[in-house]
């Protein structure tokens, strides 16, 4: 709650005191080759920039501020790969992110059934999905979770070492030719990190996939049995010990040397846990339109329902105009505002950075839209500053929609206290007018659709 009210406040004072940034240079001097089937670990401390170079070659810079130098995939530019073969180059990050309630098998399930092979499969995508679930799950040595939801912070479900044997398998099924994994033992034990590494050699050496790997914490055997490529460490010089990499480089080829000084300067400014569709997007599964519209259509058979429900106990509770074409028309309006209400929120949740800041705009938002629907502050007596708020407002519409269909078959009459003028002995109706609006001269009546 304190976050939520001191967050304007923060943003103001950080814009007005705040000074620019200084940059800062995460990685320098670095060149080397990966050749395919091969595996290769990144040693460093955290913060010495081992995530920033996985983020380099599997082309995840939309955090840093500038880069220099090149990445070429086989003579071909980094560009181009971005463009036209995303998925062959993926990136896992340290945080697992999946839908926590499906569960293990439906999350590996949707992925290989959108990568079956177009050629060469006598499958259809649901035989195959299914056999190779099985396969992967019972490689990582985890088909007891078969039946298991994924889970998060707030639902339990498999375990931490577990979860990220999730988006191992997740990765392999979208079978990139390039992966970069970012403390991809994190949660595990010593007996499965050590199982989990030697999978994903065997993996290299059977498919010719390159595998590079960040570890913070590893034994000896996990160097020797599981990488073929330990590069320099990213370390500064005066904090290498023989603990971590100057023991290991007789014993392996590292094919790095150190270039001319190029300097490349890359900012990383820390941005939240990517979403799942975000992800599902990189690994080439699912694209941004097709899941908006998946989004929307599976949302109409529950807005139907909700609006159906509402609509019967409210409708008769308040004894409305009790007509078929009138109540149909009464659940399809609320039935279009709760879609617009929806997509609100949905937009709103697009443009905040996080969570907290999506919490705030949408409790905001609320209170400001409906003081602006015109059933409190009527239009002539709103203030001329907010009054546009109502335009962009789904709930306004809403609003007049429903008198307009309330009061389009109703006639409303005028008491004799109503009529103009009004006095005693003066009550000749030819000359008087009911107030209403819309009323003629000589009638106590008046149209409930004016």
């Amino acid at each position: 709650m304190t976050t939520a009210v001191m967050a304007p406040w923060n943003f103001v004072y950080r814009l007005l005191a705040s000074k620019p940034r200084a940059a800062k240079t995460m990685i320098h001097d670095i060149s080397g080759v990966v050749f395919p089937g091969e595996t290769m670990i990144v040693l460093g401390q955290p913060g010495a920039g081992c995530s920033t170079t996985l983020k380099i070659i599997s082309i995840e810079r939309g955090s840093y501020l500038a880069g220099e130098g090149t990445v070429t995939y086989s003579s071909v530019l980094s560009d181009q790969i971005a463009k036209k073969y995303a998925s062959e180059v993926v990136y896992n990050a340290e945080d697992d992110i999946h839908h926590p309630r499906l569960k293990v098998q439906d999350t590996l399930d949707f992925s290989l059934y959108l990568r079956r092979p177009a050629h060469n499969c006598d499958k259809t995508s649901k035989e195959f999905s299914v056999e190779m679930t099985g396969i992967v799950l019972e490689s990582l040595g985890t088909i007891h979770t078969k039946q298991t939801i994924v889970s998060n912070s707030f639902l339990r479900g498999v375990s931490g070492g577990e979860k990220k044997c999730v988006s191992l398998a997740e990765v392999l099924a979208v079978d990139p030719a390039i992966a970069c994994w970012d403390n991809l033992i994190r949660r595990l034990d010593s007996s499965s990190a050590l199982h989990v590494l030697s999978f994903l050699k065997q993996i290299s050496s059977a498919t010719r996939m390159s595998n590079i790997v960040t570890i913070y914490q590893a034994s000896e055997s996990m160097y020797q049995d599981c990488f073929d490529l330990v590069p320099l460490s990213l370390l500064p010089l005066n904090e290498v010990s023989a603990e971590t990499t100057s023991g290991l480089f007789p014993e392996h080829r590292t094919n790095f040397r150190k270039p001319s000084k190029r300097a490349p300067a890359e900012v990383s400014f820390t941005i939240e846990a990517r979403s799942i569709l975000i992800k599902q997007h990189k690994l080439g599964l699912i694209h941004r339109l097709a899941f908006i519209i998946a989004q929307t259509v599976t949302e109409i058979p529950v807005a139907v329902v909700q609006a159906l429900v509402f609509s019967c106990y409210y409708y008769f509770i308040l004894g409305l105009y009790k007509s078929a074409s009138d109540f149909w028309t009464f659940a399809l309006i609320l039935f279009t505002q709760f879609g617009a209400v929806s997509s609100l929120f949905r937009m709103l949740g697009a443009w905040a950075p996080n969570l907290n800041i999506a919490l705030l705009m949408a409790g905001s938002a609320m209170p400001i839209f409906l003081t602006y629907v015109d059933y409190g502050p009527q239009v002539p007596t709103m203030h001329q500053w907010g009054s546009w708020i109502r335009r962009i407002s789904p709930r306004p519409y809403a609003l007049e929609a429903l008198m307009g269909n309330e009061f389009s078959d109703v006639t409303l009459h005028c008491t004799p206290e109503q009529m103009v003028p009004n006095v005693p002995t003066y009550n000749d109706m030819r000359y008087q007018g009911c107030m209403i609006t819309g009323s003629v001269k000589g009638s106590d009546e008046a149209a409930g659709s004016t």
